[in-house]
């Protein structure tokens, strides 16, 4: 049996139909030298919960957050509501989040937390 939350290498475990909410920092430094970035503007970030071998865009879940889901401590909140996840067979999937940073010249994304498990039970 798992128990719910997040694990130290980022596999989380929810029950199907449960709220689950979670800080995401934006580091767009590395672990020995991180950068946080705050989200201005139109900046988003995109949260997805796939099957595997799914595409990150057609997720059976997504999450489009802003600055205006900034906590005090300046990460991110995402939450997932029951009605997110009470539809989805319980099972193995995989999460990824990816920042999109509007700029005048170009659009930049990258991918702040790669791959990783997402067990609903």
């Amino acid at each position: 049996m798992f128990e719910t939350g997040i694990s130290n290498n980022g596999i989380i475990v929810i029950n199907r139909g449960d709220t689950f909410s979670m800080p995401i920092s934006i580091n767009i430094g590395t672990d020995a030298n991180p950068d946080y970035y705050i989200l201005t503007g139109e900046d988003k970030i995109y949260f997805s919960i796939c099957e595997p071998n799914q595409d990150f865009n057609d997720g059976v879940v997504r999450k489009i957050l802003t600055a205006a889901d900034e906590t005090s401590e300046g990460d991110i909140e995402l939450t997932l509501l029951p009605s997110d996840t009470q539809n989805i067979l319980p099972g193995t999937y995989y999460y990824e989040v990816k920042l999109r940073i509007v700029n005048i010249e170009n659009d930049i994304v990258k991918t702040i937390i790669p791959r990783r498990k997402l067990i609903i039970c």
